[in-house]
């Protein structure tokens, strides 16, 4: 009898294993990219990602759940002979929803997460921290705090002062970066005037190098303040308006003021049921008497060619996408880069032109292959061209 239960409960623990196996959703993303630049010379590159993914519930409700995902990078950048490979945790997330009520209901993030702020310039990368996410009667009310010096240097996205950048130079696969505290929280009001949202968000990071360096040559501790208005001007065409205003200091040997702003303004046009539209204008403060160049958290190129952030930048983006057969996807945008004021005498303050157009074909279910190319116009300077071929294969 005594064998008779050891085999019924062996049975029921494989039974319950197959269960969990089959629960786990997991996969692997193969991308390999081949391409040709000209920016100061012409040269071809190579890009190659291989990413391991899984997310596995922890209830049938799928209310708890963790979602892992850890990608290999390997480069022969256009501007060095050097091939260079490096690893990365992308994500490690652990989810929790309550069961929605009448009154609230509350989700938590938790652990290496893709964090945003609302206007996608100041905040967007990945940090290791917490996120709780309420919904109530009145609208959405979202928390963060997290920490940014566990994340590998080379793909930190916290690029502020002279020391990170510094720490980017690191040639081994996993060097740690920029140590901030970082911090937002968010408050949304759906419909608040018509069909109007409104949101407010305050955004600030705090720079702690000095708790754990002796040597460093900035401090740089900023805050910012977001007001944001969304909702549709007639039908299909929907209008977004934001400003934000930075604050805070870097300290070298001196103390100066961090002092700048941010006004974006988008429109989006809804053409056809698989086709859209849009105008996006972003101005940011000029350096000058009283304000500074605005200084996000994560660093972003403003264009693919074009490679200064959005500090001291004015930018206009026309584009559209469109979905013309099921296996096809098409882009275009042109940019148009100026400085808010004119820096030097006599030069104006017009930078360039960038034009950028590509296509997506879906050629099965786990294959997908991108062709893309783009064209910049510098005032006064050589037309500069990149071109490539992407494959993503999903196993």
């Amino acid at each position: 009898m005594t064998g008779m239960k050891r085999r019924l409960a062996f049975v029921a623990l494989a039974l319950l294993a197959a269960v969990a196996v089959q629960a786990v959703d997991y996969g692997v993303e193969l991308l390999n990219e081949i391409g040709i630049n000209n920016a100061d010379e012409t040269d071809w590159y190579t890009d190659h990602q291989a990413a391991l993914w899984l997310t596995v519930p922890f209830d049938r409700a799928n209310t708890r759940s963790l979602a892992v995902e850890g990608r290999l990078y390997g480069a022969r950048q256009a501007e060095t002979e050097d091939f260079k490979g490096y690893l990365n945790l992308e994500l490690f997330r652990f989810s929790y929803s309550s069961t929605p009520g009448t009154i609230a209901h509350i989700s938590l993030d938790a652990g290496r997460i893709m964090v945003q702020d609302i206007t996608g310039y100041i905040l967007n990368q990945a940090l290791d921290g917490a996120q709780v996410h309420g919904t109530f009667a009145f609208g959405n009310v979202d928390a963060f705090m997290g920490y940014t010096g566990l994340l590998n240097a080379r793909k930190t996205g916290a690029l502020m002062s002279a020391d990170d950048y510094r720490d980017m130079e690191s040639d081994v696969p996993y060097a740690l970066g920029a140590k901030r505290l970082v911090g937002k929280v968010t408050a949304q009001f759906p419909q608040l005037i018509g069909p109007v949202d409104l949101i407010g968000e305050l955004t600030g990071q705090y720079d702690l190098r000095d708790k754990f360096e002796s040597d460093q040559s900035q401090l740089i501790h900023t805050g910012y303040a977001t007001v944001s208005a969304s909702g549709p001007l007639v039908e299909r065409l929907y209008f977004t308006a934001s400003g934000t205003w930075q604050t805070g200091v870097l300290k070298t040997d001196v103390e100066y003021s961090e002092t700048a702003y941010l006004i974006l303004g988008r429109i989006d046009w809804f053409f056809a049921g698989s086709g859209k539209a849009y105008a996006e204008f972003l101005y940011t403060s000029a350096q000058d008497d009283t304000f500074t160049s605005f200084l996000p958290i994560t660093f972003q190129s403003a264009g693919e060619l074009f490679q200064d952030g959005y500090g001291n930048l004015w930018k206009a983006t026309i584009g559209a996408l469109y979905n013309p057969l099921e296996f096809l996807n098409l882009d275009i945008a042109g940019k148009f880069f100026m400085y808010p004021k004119e820096v030097i005498k006599d030069e104006g303050v017009y930078r360039g032109t960038e034009l950028l157009a590509g296509a997506m074909f879906l050629v099965r279910s786990d294959v997908r292959v991108r062709c893309e190319g783009s064209l910049f116009f510098p005032k006064d300077e050589d037309t500069q061209y990149q071109a490539s071929l992407k494959a993503i294969l999903d196993l």
